[in-house]
């Protein structure tokens, strides 16, 4: 299975979760061609495209495709092309600058089938943004960064904190702060910089996102804590890939309850070495042990 099936399966589900914020009037909505291959590129143009309250783009890895809606009293189509085009990714108005073209991630070079177009002019400050951005992932990808500095551009970080407080919630027994947690794990879905991951954790990502998906929109939509637990205890086999994946600070601990799910066992990650466990909590707080110190 490709990549472009899971970011075109994860994107239904975000959207169906989240509102839209940008709210464009006098809506004019227009389809055009635009190259690209995967969930950073799908990222990227539609960054490039969306201007609240004036532009919305929508953009299919599969159909190589964009429904561009914005409002016609404000902006053009041939302007969100251009600003999309300046981010690198060729469409039926334009194409992008070479230079440009070049600092795209790996995975996100396409095969350059249009020819004849004009090149977008590069004199907007969505270039310069643009080139930093895509400088920024090259040097992050090299390794020529310390690993303190990666952790800065956060990779999983939006992803992996949330994770830990509601790991938290469910030590307190608490299904209302474990919801509001697992909310914020998939506002950090959301916000993850696909151009910040090296390409082990890219497509580390790519694997386990949908799954993290789920299990975090069904712990958020709980108020039952047995339910969120049971989903929690999934949730932490997908993190753990992406803690595995990750530059780090500190240690992680990957921890185990022998007892929960009738013996099966279930496993979950933690700061502190401590046991705290978030499948019984006060019941069995101490239950479990450490099973790998990740660091």
């Amino acid at each position: 299975m490709n990549a472009n099936y899971f970011w075109i399966s994860i994107s239904s589900i975000i959207l169906s979760t989240t509102t839209i914020s940008a709210q464009v009037k006098n809506t004019k909505t227009e389809t055009f061609h635009i190259n690209g291959n995967c969930g950073m590129c799908k990222a990227t143009i539609e960054k490039a495209g969306n201007k609240k309250k004036e532009s919305e783009v929508t953009w299919d890895a599969t159909t190589q495709s964009a429904n561009i809606s914005y409002d016609a009293e404000k902006t053009s189509a041939d302007a969100v092309l251009k600003r999309i085009a300046l981010a690198g990714y060729d469409n039926e108005k334009y194409l992008a600058p070479d230079d440009t073209y070049a600092k795209l991630h790996g995975c996100c070079q396409y095969d350059r089938t249009l020819k004849g177009k004009e090149v977008a002019p590069a004199t907007s400050q969505h270039t310069d943004h643009n080139s930093k951005q895509h400088d920024n992932h090259t040097q992050h990808s090299t390794n020529k960064q310390t690993m303190a500095e990666a952790n800065k551009e956060k990779g999983f970080e939006t992803i992996i904190t949330p994770y830990f407080e509601l790991k938290n919630a469910l030590v307190n027994s608490d299904p209302k702060a474990a919801a509001t947690q697992a909310k914020k794990i998939l506002s950090g879905i959301e916000a993850l910089k696909m151009e910040s991951l090296t390409d082990e954790a890219h497509q580390v990502w790519m694997s386990n996102m949908k799954e993290i998906t789920t299990s975090a929109t069904k712990i958020s939509t709980s108020q039952d804590i047995a339910s969120q637990r049971q989903h929690f205890a999934a949730l932490s086999l997908k993190v753990y890939a992406l803690v595995k994946a990750s530059p780090l600070d500190k240690p992680i601990y990957y921890q185990n309850c022998p007892m929960y799910n009738e013996g099966k066992g279930a496993n979950w990650l933690s700061l502190e070495q401590n046991i705290k466990n978030p499948y019984y909590g006060s019941k069995m707080m101490t239950c479990g042990s450490v099973q790998e110190k990740i660091d």
